[in-house]
C-alpha cells in the first residue's frame, strides 16, 4: 500500500517536473525565433552623423553579366553622387575593365539562385570593412533607382543608434505564407532597397553564418529579415508610408516603368526608391524624367521668387524718398535730427578736390584761349537716395575772366547716379556769347567721365573691410605703354577686389614718357593713379615714367631697382583679373630663396561660347613673385632681350641654375583676359613662341576639331585640297 503510494507520487512530481521543463523550453525557443518588436518611425529632429562616420554606404548587387549595362547605368544616374559611397558585389570584373568601384566574393557564384551566400557574403564583407565608416547601410539590387537627394534627406532625420530596419515590408504571398515559417512578421523586400542603421548591422554582424547555415526558405530577402528578428528582435517597419517611399511597380512587373511616366508621378515623385527598371536605358529615362522635375520645380520657386520681390519693391517705392541738399555753406537733411546745419569738414574736403578736378579741366586751354573759368559758389546741390540708385547733382556758379577782367558770369550742372558709368553734364546759361569757349567747355568735360568712374563719393569714407592677407606687404609691378581703356578696367578691378581691404598693398605701374607713348596716354594714367591714391590714401600707388618705348625686362628691372631688398614684390599683367586671395596664395607660396610663378587661366578667343573658355598657360614664366633680395642674386632681368618673350624662361632657368626651390601652382583665380597678339618680331625664337601662345589662345584642339568637322565649307576645303594634293604630278 505504501509502495504504491510512493509510486504515485514520484509519478504525478515526475509529470509536473517535464511539464515545467517543457513550457521553459517553448518558452525559450518562442523568445529566440519568434518574438518581435514592431520600431515605429518618428520624424525626429535633424541628428548629425558622428563628424569621423559619413552618412550612406550603399552595396549594389549584381552580376558580372550585368556590369557593362545595368550596373553602368546606375553608376551613370542615381549612383554618381558626392555625398554617398557605391561599391557594385560581383563574381568577377573590376574598375579597370568596367570603371566601377566592383567588390569581388570569394566563394560566390553569380550563377547561384536563390542568391542567399551572395547576400550574406555581401553584408559580412560590409561588417568586416565598412561598419565603423558610415551611419547607414542600402542593400541594392542593380534594377533599383534611388532618389539619393531626398533619401538622405529622410535618413538623417533618424537616430542610428537605435535599432532600425526599413524598406518595403513583405509577409509572403497567400500560399507561400505558412511556409515561410514568419508567422505575422513582416521582412524588408530585397527589391526596392533595405536600410539598415549602424547599431542594428553591428548586433548581427556576428550571427551573420550562422543565419546562412540555418536558412528555411529560397528567398534571400526573407532569410535576411528572418535573422534581423531572431538576433536583435526587431522586424521591417509595417507603417503605411514605407510601401510608398520604397515602391514596388507591381502594375508593369515585366519591364516596369515602360509606358508614359507621366501616368506614374503621384508614385514616382513622392517615393525614396523605385523597383524594378530592368532595361538600363529605362534607368537614364527615369533619371532625365527627375532632372526635368527638379528643374521645373526650380523654376517654380524662382517665379514664386520673383512675385515676392515685386511685392518687396512696390513697398519701397512707397518709401518717401531721402534728400540731402547743400551749398558752399549749409546743408539740409531729412535724415538727421537737425534738418539744416554747416557742411561737414568730410563734404568740404570732398568737394573741394571735385571741383579742383572740374576747373583743372575748364583751364586746361586758357593759356591759348585766354579765358579763364574761376568759382564763385556751389548752390542748389542735392543727393538725392531713390530706391534705385543715389543720383548726386553739383550745381556750380562760376565767372569767366579774359586776361584777369571778368567778363560773364556762368551756371554748369553735373548730375550723375551712384555707379558713375552715365555721368552727364548740361550748360544751363540761357546766353549765347562766347561761343568758342563754350564748345572749348563741352569738349573738355568729356574726359571727367573717365576720371570720376569709381572716384566721386560723398560718403565720409570708403567703408573698408578686413581680408585675409595678413603677414606682409604686397609690391605689385605693373609694365605698360598704350592701352589706357584695359588700364582703366584693371585699376576698377583693382579698387573693388583689393583696395578696399584695410591690408595695405604698393603698386607701381611703369609707363614710357610722352614723347615715347604712340597713344598720348602719359598724362591720363598719371592722373587716373593720383585720383586713386586720394580714395584708397592708406596704399601707396605711384607711376615711374622712363625714357624708353616699351620692353618689358626694362620696365620690370625699373620697377625691381626702387624696392629694398626685404620687399616682398610680384610682377603682374594689366590683362590679370584677381582678388585679394590670389594676393594671399603669393604671399603664402613664396618664401626666401622659393620664388613663386603662378599658372593663370588664359581665356580663349570668344566668338563663340564653348564649354571649355580657356586653358591653363603653363608655358608662361611671366608671372613672379619673389624677394627683392633674392631677385639680385640671380642677377635680375637680362635687358639685352627685347620684343615679346623669353626674358621670363631666362630669369627662370637663372634661378633654378643657382639652386633656388621654385614654386609652380594653378591659382584658381588668377585669369588672363583674351586680347589680339601681334608677332611681328625679328627674332626667329621670339617669333615661334609668340606665334605658338597666338595659336593656342584661339580655341581649344578639341572644339576646333568640332569646327572642322561641323563646317561643311570647311570639311569640302579641306577635303578638295587633300584629293589635290594626293593626285598632284611632280613639278618638272
Amino acid at each position: 500500500m505504501y509502495r504504491a503510494s510512493r509510486d504515485k507520487f514520484f509519478l504525478s512530481f515526475g509529470i509536473f517536473v517535464g511539464y515545467l521543463i517543457g513550457v521553459f523550453i517553448l518558452n525559450l525557443f518562442c523568445t529566440l525565433n519568434f518574438k518581435t518588436k514592431t520600431v515605429p518611425i518618428k520624424h525626429e529632429p535633424l541628428k548629425l552623423p558622428k563628424p569621423n562616420r559619413k552618412t550612406l554606404y550603399v552595396g549594389v548587387m549584381t552580376a558580372e553579366k550585368f556590369l557593362n549595362n545595368r550596373a553602368t547605368s546606375c553608376n551613370s544616374t542615381w549612383a554618381n553622387h558626392s555625398k554617398v559611397e557605391i561599391e557594385f558585389y560581383s563574381q568577377g570584373g573590376s574598375i579597370k575593365s568596367h570603371g566601377l568601384s566592383i567588390v569581388n566574393l570569394k566563394g560566390v557564384n553569380d550563377s547561384d539562385y536563390p542568391p542567399q551566400r551572395k547576400s550574406f557574403r555581401m553584408l559580412q564583407h560590409i561588417c568586416r570593412k565598412k561598419i565603423n565608416d558610415f551611419d547607414w547601410f542600402l542593400r541594392a539590387d542593380d534594377d533599383a533607382f534611388f532618389q539619393i537627394d531626398k533619401l538622405l534627406l529622410f535618413i538623417n532625420s533618424l537616430d542610428s543608434e537605435r535599432l532600425i530596419y526599413l524598406g518595403q515590408p513583405g509577409l509572403g504571398t497567400a500560399k507561400k505564407k505558412d511556409k515561410l515559417n514568419l508567422g505575422n512578421r513582416a521582412y524588408c523586400m530585397g527589391g526596392p532597397g533595405v536600410f539598415f542603421s549602424r547599431a542594428l548591422l553591428r548586433q548581427i554582424c556576428p550571427y551573420l553564418q550562422l543565419c546562412l547555415e540555418e536558412v528555411q526558405s529560397e528567398h534571400e530577402d526573407v532569410e535576411v529579415g528572418r535573422c534581423v528578428t531572431r538576433v536583435a528582435n526587431v522586424e521591417c517597419s509595417q507603417a503605411n508610408e514605407m510601401r510608398q517611399l520604397f515602391y514596388f511597380n507591381y502594375f508593369e512587373r515585366s519591364g516596369s516603368f515602360t509606358d508614359n511616366l507621366d501616368n506614374h508621378k503621384k508614385h514616382i515623385l513622392p517615393s525614396l526608391s523605385l523597383h524594378p527598371i530592368k532595361n538600363s536605358s529605362y534607368m537614364y529615362r527615369m533619371h532625365n524624367f527627375l532632372l526635368a522635375e527638379k528643374s521645373l520645380q526650380i523654376r517654380h520657386k524662382i517665379h514664386k521668387l520673383k512675385e515676392e520681390l515685386k511685392d518687396d519693391l512696390n513697398d519701397e517705392l512707397k518709401k518717401p524718398l531721402i534728400w540731402t541738399s547743400f551749398d558752399h555753406r549749409t546743408l539740409t537733411t531729412t535724415k538727421h535730427k537737425t534738418p539744416k546745419r554747416g557742411v561737414p569738414v568730410s563734404w568740404n574736403s570732398t568737394t573741394t578736390e571735385v571741383l579742383r578736378q572740374v576747373f583743372q579741366i575748364l583751364n586746361a586751354n586758357s593759356s591759348r584761349r585766354l579765358f579763364e573759368a574761376e568759382l564763385i559758389k556751389l548752390r542748389n546741390s542735392y543727393i538725392r537716395i531713390h530706391h534705385k540708385r543715389i543720383d548726386y547733382r553739383l550745381f556750380i556758379y562760376y565767372k569767366i575772366l579774359q586776361t584777369g577782367k571778368y567778363i560773364k558770369s556762368k551756371n554748369l550742372a553735373l548730375n550723375f547716379k551712384r555707379d558713375l558709368h552715365d555721368l552727364e553734364f548740361k550748360e544751363i546759361s540761357k546766353e549765347k556769347q562766347l561761343y568758342n569757349f563754350n564748345q572749348m567747355i563741352k569738349l573738355s568735360l568729356k574726359k571727367l567721365k573717365d576720371r570720376f568712374t569709381n572716384i566721386i563719393s560723398f560718403n565720409n569714407k570708403i567703408q573698408l573691410i578686413n581680408c585675409r592677407r595678413k603677414d606682409k606687404t604686397i609690391n605689385i609691378i605693373l609694365p605698360l605703354a598704350g592701352r589706357f581703356k584695359i588700364f582703366q578696367r584693371f585699376m576698377t578691378d583693382l579698387s573693388k577686389k583689393v583696395l578696399i581691404c584695410k591690408e595695405e598693398i604698393s603698386l607701381t605701374v611703369i609707363y614710357p614718357k610722352m614723347q615715347y607713348d604712340k597713344d598720348n596716354s602719359t598724362d591720363k594714367v598719371v592722373q587716373l593713379i593720383n585720383d586713386y591714391q586720394t580714395v584708397f590714401n592708406h596704399h601707396t600707388l605711384r607711376v615711374i615714367l622712363v625714357d624708353r618705348t616699351f620692353n618689358r625686362a626694362f620696365y620690370l628691372q625699373t620697377g625691381a631697382d626702387i624696392m629694398s631688398k626685404n620687399d616682398f614684390m610680384c610682377f603682374m599683367d594689366v590683362d590679370l583679373v584677381f582678388d585679394d586671395s590670389t594676393l594671399w596664395r603669393f604671399s603664402q607660396n613664396s618664401r626666401r630663396k622659393e620664388p613663386y610663378f603662378p599658372i593663370f587661366f588664359a581665356e580663349y578667343k570668344k566668338k563663340k561660347p564653348t564649354p571649355d573658355n580657356g586653358y591653363w598657360r603653363d608655358s608662361s614664366f611671366g608671372m613672379l613673385c619673389t624677394y627683392k633680395e633674392d631677385f639680385d642674386n640671380v642677377g635680375g632681368f637680362n635687358l639685352s632681350i627685347v620684343d615679346w618673350g623669353k626674358e621670363d624662361i631666362d630669369l627662370y632657368d637663372r634661378f633654378v641654375k643657382a639652386n633656388y626651390q621654385t614654386m609652380r601652382s594653378i591659382d584658381p583665380e588668377l585669369k588672363h583676359i583674351f586680347h589680339p597678339i601681334k608677332c611681328d618680331i625679328a627674332n626667329t625664337e621670339q617669333r615661334n613662341m609668340c606665334l605658338k601662345v597666338k595659336v593656342e589662345t584661339i580655341t581649344s584642339t578639341q572644339q576646333l576639331a568640332k569646327t572642322i568637322l561641323t563646317e561643311y565649307e570647311i570639311y569640302n576645303r579641306m577635303t578638295k585640297i587633300h584629293t589635290l594634293y594626293n593626285t598632284s604630278t611632280p613639278m618638272t
